[in-house]
């Protein structure tokens, strides 16, 4: 069962932050009026009750101006009172008003901070479209055979954490595109890569660690590699991984597990697994014997470009 190895892949990412508060007064006026003076005594009683009254006036009269007097003080007090407790609630009101003027300018201060949050978000943001930027520089020079560059900046994109940019490094190296052929750096890049996680380094490390191509081979190595690959989905190395198992290489030889492996691939669409478990089903490897289920998958198998799967048909008639 050959070895498959992904010769080029790419992602592109895409990386990209808000806010709102009055009187009346009284007056009375009094008049006093004389009598008649028939005798004599009469009219001296009359005038000394009549001085007597003036007297009675005088004081009545000073009496009413003191009255008008306090009155008079009384209202320029009250007046005054008045305009002060105008003035005091004019006060109020600025204080209020003051008060309100500042609360509502409160937003607009804390807006500041919000505003430089954003900008350090941008700032991040952008630093975070450099380094991405890098890879995508990459990628354009990849798509116009521009290698030396697409080198270049996937180096750089890849020293900046991306593992997708140090996977493509390791394919470079590994193919000698852009830079001369060296496996060992290939290794290491791809070594990087499977680290961060990418299911195409470990598929593409394993392949090398299984064939022994420019490092030593590690059968070991290259099945828990390609294991972990083949569990996250990847069909090459569910397929690799199937071999792994139908020869003991790295593991216990198990059919079964052989079985399985290459009928995940082959549901996944890998033409050379679709090929092998037909003739899993022809032969009865893994699995009960079943001729009409083997010609099925090598149908598929050979509808998907395998060659030796149309060989199988035309030599069966076409089945």
């Amino acid at each position: 069962m050959g070895n498959l190895s992904l010769r080029g892949f790419g992602i592109r990412f895409v990386a990209r932050l808000c806010l709102a508060a009055f009187f009346l007064a009284n007056v009375l006026v009094f008049d006093l009026i004389c009598a008649d003076s028939a005798c004599a005594i009469k009219a001296e009683s009359t005038k000394r009750v009549s001085a007597g009254k003036k007297q009675a006036k005088r004081k009545d009269a000073k009496k009413e101006q003191g009255r008008r007097s306090a009155k008079s003080e009384k209202n320029t007090k009250s007046e005054r009172g008045k305009k002060a407790e105008a003035a005091r609630k004019d006060s109020k009101k600025d204080k209020k008003g003051k008060k309100e003027r500042k609360r509502a300018e409160k937003p607009k201060q804390d807006a500041k901070p919000v505003r430089n949050g954003h900008e350090k978000a941008e700032k991040e943001q952008k630093s975070a479209e450099r380094e991405e930027s890098d890879f995508e520089k990459a990628m354009r020079c990849s798509d116009r055979g521009d290698l030396k560059n697409a080198v270049k900046y996937f180096e750089k994109a890849a020293r900046n954490g991306s593992a997708e940019a140090m996977f493509n490094l390791g394919v470079m190296y590994e193919s000698g595109q852009g830079v001369k052929r060296n496996p060992k750096k290939a290794a290491l890049w791809y070594e990087k890569a499977a680290e961060a996680g990418n299911v195409f380094a470990e598929l593409n490390l394993g392949s090398m660690c299984y064939t022994g191509d420019g490092i030593p081979k590690n059968y070991r190595k290259a099945f828990e590699l390609t294991q972990k690959s083949a569990i996250k989905g990847e069909p090459h190395a569910q397929y690799n991984l199937s071999g792994m198992y139908f020869r003991g290489h790295g593991t216990d030889r198990d059919l079964k597990k052989a079985f399985e492996w290459a009928r995940r691939s082959a549901k996944a669409g890998h033409p050379c697994a679709q090929y092998q478990l037909g003739k899993m089903y022809l032969h009865g490897i893994g699995v009960g014997k079943d001729e009409k289920e083997a010609f099925a998958w090598f149908a598929k198998a050979c509808e998907n470009g395998f060659d030796p799967a149309c060989s199988i048909r035309k030599r069966q008639g076409g089945r």
